[in-house]
């Protein structure tokens, strides 16, 4: 993943209304770039490496958006997506994967869902701003390259 620290304030309204993020990914390392950069673009972010602690600690409605990565080893992103969807059913999902194929079988085993987007492995961070943001703002992207 290519993440450089942002020259702008990226988050959604320039900074007026800061938005909270909860990132799941087993790398420690990515849960830590992700995060430092997304607070320096005026999001507050609860960053987790294991998605069994997350869900733990999940409060119904404290979040304007999850990203979850999909190859996990203790729990794969899809089962924690279902769990999340239990308790967070209006929060949209932006899933990080390095492969096409899991956005035809997130669609093929939540066939109503229309608000998770995917988002390929490396990005940048202003390609996941940009990401969040069609989320947030209701837009539906199924895919950034």
């Amino acid at each position: 993943m290519v993440l450089a620290p942002p020259t702008r304030d990226l988050s959604p309204g320039g900074g007026s209304g800061r938005r909270r993020i909860l990132l799941v990914d087993d790398e420690e390392d990515i849960t830590d770039i992700l995060k430092i950069g997304l607070e320096r673009g005026s999001f507050f972010v609860d960053a987790y490496n294991d998605p069994r602690k997350a869900l733990a600690e999940l409060q119904p409605g404290r979040y304007d958006v999850a990203i979850f990565d999909i190859r996990m080893p203790v729990m794969d992103g899809f089962e924690l997506y279902r769990r999340f969807h239990k308790v967070n059913s209006q929060t949209p999902v932006c899933f990080l994967t390095a492969f096409d194929l899991y956005e035809s079988e997130f669609r093929r085993m939540f066939p109503d869902i229309h608000a998770a987007a995917f988002l390929k492995k490396p990005t940048t961070l202003a390609q996941l701003v940009i990401q969040l943001n069609g989320l947030l703002d209701g837009h539906e992207n199924s895919n950034v390259s």
